[in-house]
């Protein structure tokens, strides 16, 4: 299970919206505060994120709370998302480019080119369509697993 704190902003049952602060990488450099991407993250501020979650312990607003998703639907969605378009752009582009061998078209670019960014049309149409029920789908959605305490609020907020 991933995790991250949050605080609750809005509750409609069974939902919750949450905002959390978005974290650089760059806070965890030793080279923090001599590279530029460090100097820029500072310079453009915290910024907040705002989540639906499902909220199963009945959470109000203003509390801080943990959330998570689990890593496995992460990184299927991940995957689905990302890699299958590119693996679809390439694997038509070089269907494209073995076709042109075979016909000996002239302009040897065109049908790569245009296989390529078919198959690329075709993956982002077929993710779009399997992920739209995927918002129904608990088993990918962060969820509240609990109320954090005083101590661990104090502790929020220095960060």
């Amino acid at each position: 299970m991933i995790e991250e704190t949050a605080r609750v902003v809005e509750c409609q049952a069974p939902y919750a919206w949450v905002e959390t602060n978005r974290k650089s990488a760059c806070d965890q450099c030793s080279m923090n505060k001599g590279c530029g991407t460090g100097v820029l993250s500072k310079v453009f501020g915290e910024k907040r994120s705002r989540i639906k979650v499902i909220n199963k312990i009945s959470a109000h607003e203003g509390d801080n709370v943990l959330i998570g998703i689990n890593e496995s639907a992460l990184l299927t969605g991940s995957l689905l998302v990302y890699l299958l378009p590119i693996a679809s752009l390439l694997g038509f582009a070089l269907f494209g480019e073995l076709l042109t061998k075979q016909l000996l078209v002239e302009n040897q670019d065109i049908l790569p080119i245009l296989f390529g960014i078919s198959g690329l049309s075709l993956a982002m149409w077929w993710v779009r369509r399997k992920t739209a029920n995927l918002e129904q789908a608990s088993r990918y959605q962060a969820v509240i697993l609990r109320r954090l305490s005083n101590e661990e609020n104090c502790i929020i907020e220095v960060k």
